[in-house]
């Protein structure tokens, strides 16, 4: 469990003081760690009994930096000749907060296409994100933040001209079979809740396909090589069951939704 804390160091023979923050993965208040200061760590760690270490405050890891930074402020710990602090959180001594101009983010988004990471830096960050698991207040901010992007509202012009220049020239070749099998154990014993797949009838309640579209997936489909157990799957026959308003044979999948999309009807629920 991760509690993260601002701390406070005091040195005793002199009054002088630090502030600092710990927000990283499994700290805690008693996890033994010193600080991250080039010069308090060294002085602390040479006479120990010279000073005295307080918890100032807990909180969760993706807030602790910023109250780190208002009790900063409030001290004026970059002006106070008693404190080894040489900032007040402004953004200077840290990437937190600094606004960068259209050119810096190109020169940075140029710089990381085509890097690759080594198979060990990749295992690590694996490793690393094991057992993750988001806070509430980090929920909340990105459900905010996703507040108007869903299903059915219309994107920018601009937006649209993104998201083409970003999937232009990418290819999605043939799963290998470790990627397939991968894919298949992440979903062996999976099951959506009632409330999602209420979701996703609703979402698909009345839903017409145009011609165009029924012929882009057409197209989509074609040169896709199916396995022998597929195939065998499909040539089993199935028990289909003519809707009781056109008599149009529906597989037992189909039946309840074509009803719905073409008789605008949810009376009739499939046996």
């Amino acid at each position: 469990m991760t509690i993260a804390y601002v701390y406070k160091w005091t040195q005793l023979s002199t009054g002088k003081w630090y502030v600092g923050a710990r927000g990283a993965r499994g700290c805690h208040p008693d996890d033994g760690y010193i600080c991250s200061s080039k010069i308090v760590r060294p002085l602390i760690e040479s006479n120990a009994e010279d000073w005295k270490r307080e918890i100032l405050i807990t909180a969760e890891a993706s807030e602790i930096f910023y109250l780190e930074a208002e009790i900063l402020e409030k001290l004026n710990a970059k002006d106070d000749p008693m404190s080894f602090n040489k900032h007040n959180g402004d953004g200077k001594w840290s990437m937190r907060g600094k606004q960068f101009s259209d050119e810096h983010k190109k020169k940075m988004g140029e710089w990381q296409i085509g890097r690759k990471f080594s198979s060990s830096t990749i295992a690590k960050r694996t490793e690393s994100r094991k057992d993750f698991k988001q806070t509430e207040i980090s929920k909340m901010k990105i459900s905010a933040s996703l507040i108007g992007q869903g299903q059915g509202i219309p994107k920018s012009q601009e937006h649209k001209e993104k998201i083409r220049a970003t999937l232009t020239g990418r290819i999605n070749g043939p799963l290998n079979e470790e990627h397939k099998l991968l894919i298949s154990q992440s979903k062996k014993g999976y099951k959506h809740k009632e409330e999602s797949i209420q979701k996703m009838r609703e979402s698909h309640t009345g839903k017409i396909l145009s011609d165009e579209h029924k012929k882009k997936i057409s197209e989509n489909g074609k040169g896709i090589k199916k396995s022998e157990i597929t195939k065998m799957r499909m040539r089993k026959p199935k028990v289909k069951k003519a809707c009781p308003y056109c008599g149009l044979p529906c597989a037992p999948h189909m039946y309840q939704r074509h009803i719905d999309a073409r008789h605008n009807t949810k009376e009739i629920s499939a046996s």
